[in-house]
């Protein structure tokens, strides 16, 4: 069983802890369960959730990266902005500081 939205998730990049699995039943065990239901929790929790959650991690992954880089492009562009301003600024005292020859 593999989940696939946009890409494939191949099955050894899932890991698969089966130690737990004797702990699992046994919870399911204390449940008002019939066994399709046993079944249906069991594949769930070993196979569907490691593939979801590996799927969540390498979102928010690369929605930090994404963050990331826009906060660095914002920091950029405001230094910029301000290196482009004392530049302007002493531009604009420099041409004051010259005489006018016209007159």
């Amino acid at each position: 069983m593999q989940i696939q939205k946009g890409g494939v998730i191949y099955a050894a990049d899932v890991p698969r802890d089966i130690s737990r699995l004797e702990e699992l039943m046994a919870r399911t065990e204390s449940n008002s369960l019939d066994a399709d239901q046993k079944l249906y929790l069991l594949i769930l929790r070993t196979t569907v959730l490691p593939q979801l959650l590996l799927k969540t991690k390498k979102k928010k992954e690369a929605a930090n990266r994404t963050a990331m880089n826009t906060t660095r492009r914002a920091v950029r562009a405001s230094k910029k902005r301000r290196c482009d301003k004392i530049e302007q600024d002493i531009l604009e005292d420099t041409l004051e500081e010259i005489p006018d020859q016209s007159e």
